[in-house]
């Protein structure tokens, strides 16, 4: 079972930090489901700041499952002239207890996925929105 997240971050405003909330989604599917797999908005990134993203998993399933792995991956950018790097932000890993077990048809709030804007971010990376992959797997609990 693999979840997916995507997300745009904000970055520089002449200079400034901007205030731009997040809208993050999921979707999966191999055989099971969806695992769906959601995070809190990052606001008020800005080179040398560190946000957390909250992740929670939805089970759909009648079943229990548990999650096993989750992982944030840095895909893309809004803009041509700003390459989706670590120079220009760093997805870090998942911090939080695994295995999570999510019953049935419920969520459960996960652990947390930082990300951190170092100060080489490139200037091309003004007002770019930032597209994070965030997968995980699970399996059926008791297994």
């Amino acid at each position: 079972m693999i979840g997916a997240l995507l997300c745009g971050l904000s970055a520089l405003s002449g200079g400034m930090p901007t205030a731009q909330a997040l809208t993050l989604t999921g979707h999966s599917g191999n055989g099971y489901q969806d695992l769906g797999i959601s995070g809190t908005p990052v606001q008020d990134l800005h080179p040398g700041a560190v946000r957390q993203i909250q992740v929670t998993f939805t089970n759909p399933n009648t079943f229990p499952i548990s999650v096993y792995s989750v992982r944030g991956e840095l895909t893309a950018t809004s803009k041509r002239g700003c390459r989706a790097t670590r120079v220009n932000l760093e997805v870090r890993d998942y911090r939080g207890k695994l295995p999570v077990t999510v019953p049935a048809r419920s969520r459960r709030s996960g652990g947390t996925i930082d990300t951190f804007m170092p100060n080489s971010v490139a200037q091309a990376c003004e007002n770019t929105a930032f597209t994070i992959k965030l997968t995980g797997k699970a399996t059926k609990a008791g297994r």
